[in-house]
Parts: C-alpha cells; structure tokens; sequence
C-alpha cells in the first residue's frame, strides 16, 4: 500500500456468511484461493480452522485492520472505491479522506451497478495502487477478481460493507469488550435487525456446509 506492487494481489476475510457463499457462489470460493492472505473474520471461521487445521489460529477482524493501516498511514496513492449506496459511500470517502490524506481516491462508485461498469471504472484506472470493495456477497468477490486481472500493480482488497458503513457513520461499532470477546454478532443481530437472519439460519447452514466438507475429506482420505 506504500507504492505499487510489482503484481497485484488480493485480501480478503472469512466468516460464516462468505464461507456458506463460497459453497454456493463459484468466484467467492475463486477469489479466497486467488487471495495472499484471508483474515480469519468470524468466530466460526476460527472455530473451523482449528478443527481442520488442528491448531487454535488468531481472529483478524477486518474493520480493525482496515482502521490500523489507515492510522498507520498504509491507505495512500492511487485509490478506486466501491460500496455502498451512493449517499452512503460518498460520506465513507469523505472521513476516509480526512483520516488517510495521502489517498487519492482517483474513482468512487456506489455498489449496485452491473459488473461492465465497474469492469469499465477499472480499466480507467488501471493504474490504482490500491482498490477497496466493500460490497454483499457474491458481487465483491466478482469485482475483486476483475480488479486483480485489470489492476496488476494494485492491493485488491475486500474490506465489507459493514466497515465502509461505520465510516460512513450508517452502522454502529460494538462496544471493545463484545469485540475482544468476538461477540459483535450479538451486537449485530441487537441494532441490526436485518442481519438476524443471517445467524439464526446462517449458522446451521454453515455447519452443514462444515460436516459436509469433513465428511467428503474423509471420503478423499479413506481412498
């Protein structure tokens, strides 16, 4: 993020919402094997790294490393922006811009456009160091994909919607101590009623997907 790569790469995070994605969607799968490095975002994602990997690995929460590297002053350059509702992520680029001086925010778009604009928005700024989507799933992985084709020198990293929003001041951050203790989806599913679905049904869909997986990887072994 400090000067442009000599080739893109691609971040990304997992939780159990973009893993139950994964299954579905063909490019979210494509893109978290495209990516260099994928923060381990959810508390369930943690949980089915540690039984399949067997080793307790760290939680990296992506709002909290999108906040570092702009404290530590990473987010400069070149920068292409998609997300959110056009009102929304104009407020989003406004704070950013105020907390990350050294970004030039070169194109900002809001994330419900058809593919062929963004892939058009792209190959303007082919030149961007650093591109942030922060869409739904499967669309950002979609678009992040695109951006690493078209972007080769560029940082294609998916940051969620859910942190542009705080940004944007349309999304509340839970309280430090549910953060530490990975419960923001109490805090989630307290203040957003419309991600409520997303656990309680989510959830058990995400550990269905698990068993499933174990029990084809056993398959894979016993042969």
């Amino acid at each position: 993020m400090t000067s442009p790569l000599a080739t893109s790469a691609c971040l990304g995070y997992l939780n159990h919402h973009v893993y139950n994605q994964a299954v579905i969607h063909p490019p979210v799968a494509a893109f978290l094997q495209r990516c260099d490095a994928v923060c381990l975002d959810g508390i369930g994602a943690i949980i089915a790294a540690s039984l399949f990997g067997q080793a307790r690995l760290d939680r990296v929460v992506m709002y909290q490393l999108f906040d570092f590297s702009i404290a530590a002053g990473l987010v400069r350059g070149p920068v292409v922006l998609f997300g959110l509702g056009a009102e929304e992520i104009a407020r989003a680029t406004q704070e950013i811009r105020r907390a990350a001086p050294m970004a030039d925010f070169v194109a900002i778009h809001h994330g419900f456009d058809q593919d062929q604009e963004y892939r058009a928005i792209l190959r303007d700024h082919a030149d961007a160091s650093l591109v942030l989507i922060g869409m739904g799933s499967p669309q950002s992985e979609r678009i992040l994909l695109l951006a690493s084709e078209i972007c080769h020198r560029a940082l294609c990293w998916h940051v969620g919607g859910g942190t542009l929003k705080q940004w944007a001041g349309t999304k509340r951050r839970a309280p430090a101590v549910l953060a530490q203790l990975g419960l923001e989806w109490l805090h989630r599913m307290s203040f957003e009623p419309q991600t409520r679905t997303r656990y309680m049904t989510g959830f058990p869909l995400f550990v269905r997907h698990l068993l499933s997986a174990a029990t084809a990887s056993g398959d894979g072994r016993a042969e």
